[in-house]
């Protein structure tokens, strides 16, 4: 499947802790169908501001704290059964919409 077929969606998150009980991130990740029915996050956008995997972004820290951050996110939401559950119903409702078109 190439890249732009892929099903994606936009997941909302809260909460997410990068250090101990005092930082917290929320933002929007931007969830991609992999080849065997899960995701992966492509990027996050945090007040607006983008992080991904290669570690570029506006946060106006360095690429390899804006990479650190990135995958200290990315991980947690991957692993997160409120996103695993929010995908899952997305993709099954994009699904049955396209066997309905077709």
């Amino acid at each position: 499947m190439a890249e732009a077929d892929r099903f994606e969606i936009d997941y909302t998150f809260e909460e997410v802790r990068l250090i101990g009980d005092g930082l917290m991130a929320w933002g929007t990740a931007v969830l991609i169908e992999d080849n065997d029915d899960d995701f992966y996050v492509d990027r996050i956008l945090i007040d607006g501001k983008r992080l991904d995997r290669a570690g570029t972004g506006a946060m106006g820290f360095p690429s390899t704290v804006n990479k650190a951050l990135f995958e200290a996110i990315a991980r947690q939401i991957e692993t997160s059964r409120d996103a695993q559950e929010t995908f899952a119903e997305a993709i099954s409702a994009h699904r049955a919409d396209s066997a309905a078109a077709a």
